[in-house]
């Protein structure tokens, strides 16, 4: 339950994709999955994720990369063919979870506007995954997210639109109103509302709209 991890756990409760007690989760340091599941009633937790492997039909692993073979480690005596493993890392290849586990492996790499129900989540999908695989977990994304199947190969450009997009986003719009303000003495505060009702406007118009790139 790294931050990530916890954007997606409160985001699909907020969403009503997922009741608290259907969620099972662990962390290496297990008083913050106690601190979350304080917040939200029902949230079930667990001492070790080869528990947590075993209590679920899908299965997200949100940790680093130095950190995957140590939890693959715990898995592996617990995989099996019919759960699905989805892992938010974006170095670590479909292809070494393949050949490391037998469950059906996915990547999703979320965004922070996902804790919003926004923004897109991207995903990958291993060759174990069938059809009705693929629908079961991008229903699950769609409410706090739109899913959006990309080629593996692209994961380090599109997870830089979706997933950092909006820091970079951010760090302009910041630069802007610090111009405004140095400028003409607009209120800080002001110049803020005024270019964040902007970007979403024009996140809607370039979504729902007749604008287009």
């Amino acid at each position: 339950t790294g931050s990530m991890a916890t954007i997606l756990i409160e985001s699909f409760i907020r969403s009503g994709a997922l009741l608290p007690d259907q969620i099972t989760i662990t962390n290496r340091t297990i008083s913050k999955a106690h601190n979350l599941a304080a917040r939200y009633p029902g949230l079930q937790v667990c001492a070790a994720i080869s528990e947590v492997a075993s209590a679920c039909d899908i299965l997200f692993i949100c940790v680093k990369p130095l950190e995957f073979k140590r939890v693959i480690d715990e898995l592996i005596p617990v995989d099996r063919p019919e759960m699905i493993t989805v892992s938010i890392t974006s170095p670590v290849l479909i292809e070494h979870l393949e050949n490391s586990l037998k469950s059906k492996i996915a990547k999703v790499i979320p965004s922070i506007t996902n804790y919003v129900c926004s923004g897109a989540s991207i995903c990958m999908y291993g060759s174990r995954m069938e059809e009705n695989d693929r629908l079961m977990l991008e229903q699950l994304l769609k409410p706090i997210s739109r899913p959006i199947h990309i080629a593996e190969k692209y994961t380090r450009m599109t997870s830089d639109l979706s997933s950092c997009g909006p820091a970079f986003i951010a760090f302009f719009m910041q630069k802007w109103v610090d111009a405004a303000v140095e400028m003409i003495g607009i209120d800080r505060e002001e110049a803020s509302r005024l270019g964040s009702e902007m970007l979403l406007g024009t996140g809607k118009l370039l979504t729902e709209g007749s604008m287009s790139l």
